[in-house]
């Protein structure tokens, strides 16, 4: 399915497993806050990961770049919102 003209299934297998590896040793808690419980999209999104990873396990470490990817897009929307003071709430008198 992926690059099967330039790898053998063992050989993706292998970087699958060497980039799931990399991925638990280096995980943070901000990697939990990824996939929240009780939230559609998640489920939907991990359950087609794990079903395109049984025809291609190149679709692994595909799934981990996406979620890494998610990660900066959202810690970097964040940042920008705890900067623009026109996007901090009001603050009430005292």
């Amino acid at each position: 399915m992926i690059v099967d003209k330039f790898l053998t299934y063992d050989q993706k297998v292998a970087i699958s497993v060497i980039c799931g590896c990399l991925w638990i040793y280096f995980r943070t808690s901000d990697c939990y806050i990824l996939i929240p419980r009780l939230h559609l999209f998640p489920v939907i999104f991990v359950g087609l990961w794990i079903y395109l990873n049984y025809y291609d396990p190149l679709w692994l470490p595909i799934g981990l770049i996406i979620l890494i990817t998610y990660a900066y897009v959202v810690q970097d929307n964040k940042d920008k919102k705890k900067k623009d003071p026109y996007l901090q709430p009001c603050k009430g008198r005292a």
